[in-house]
């Protein structure tokens, strides 16, 4: 039996030609990995942002068949622009199914703020985070700063909002 009902994996940037940059691959890939280890039987990608007529979820499928993953076992969520919108959107999905065990993929920066996240949006989930082997010092300061700034604001939003029932 798999540890988790699904592994979500949470989008990033896309590069302006559409390609996807290293965070996106890096996680992606990771997701896959679960997924092809038999963690859960469905592997959620959310993330929408459209660069080149392509989401950051259609992208990351792609590096996902890359590594194997059955794409029969693949769901895409790909209207979402935020974190904040990555939880809710992901959050009707996984009720929708009655899926409550939540493996849930990102950078292990951003983590902290995509659990508050999907905690307010009524999910509860456990962090897995790729190795980010390839980042430089300032890439690394530079979004470890983004996340100490958007914090606060998420958990204001979380105190301001109601979960979904």
């Amino acid at each position: 039996m798999a540890e988790f009902d699904a592994i979500v994996v949470l989008g990033a940037k896309l590069a302006s030609d559409g390609s996807s940059t290293p965070a996106l691959r890096r996680r992606a890939r990771h997701g896959a990995a679960l997924l092809n280890a038999g963690i859960a039987p469905v592997l959620i990608l959310s993330g929408g942002q459209p660069v080149a007529g392509v989401s950051e979820a259609e992208a990351m499928f792609q590096i996902a068949l890359g590594q194997s993953a059955d794409p029969e076992r693949i769901l895409l969520e790909s209207a979402s622009r935020t974190t904040w919108e990555n939880a809710r959107l992901t959050a009707a999905l996984l009720r929708k199914h009655g899926w409550r065990r939540v493996l849930l993929v990102s950078d292990a920066w951003h983590l902290p703020r995509a659990q508050i996240a999907f905690r307010a949006a009524g999910v509860d989930v456990q962090p897995s985070a790729p190795r980010a082997f390839e980042i430089s010092t300032i890439s690394h300061l530079r979004n470890v700063g983004r996340e100490s700034l958007a914090l606060p604001w998420y958990l204001m939003r979380v105190l301001t909002t109601r979960p979904p029932r």
